[in-house]
């Protein structure tokens, strides 16, 4: 059966993850970044990123966020790696 997103992100935060807050940092850096581009200031979008903006942009475009991360696993998940994934679940560490 498939777990739902609610069950595994409680157990993530609860427990830990290894690299949790990468994919964040990457993704905000970016944004800032397009911010940057788009020719505001340093001021403008730190502010931007501050407000309400952020979380509404996140909010019109959950669906592109969770096809990014379905499109990372297909690229990222060999039979090999598939195979490590799956054997970390009997890993006593």
């Amino acid at each position: 059966m498939k777990a739902s997103y609610t069950d595994l992100t409680l157990e993530i935060r609860d427990q830990g993850m290894y690299s949790y807050d990468r994919p964040s940092a990457v993704f905000w850096n970016a944004v800032a970044n397009a911010l940057l581009k788009e020719r505001l200031t340093r001021e403008q979008a730190l502010a931007a990123l501050r407000s309400k903006h952020a979380r509404w942009m996140l909010d019109a475009h959950d669906d592109l966020i969770e096809r990014m991360a379905e499109h990372m696993v297909r690229r990222y998940a060999t039979t090999a790696t598939l195979r490590d994934m799956k054997d970390l679940a009997d890993d006593p560490r």
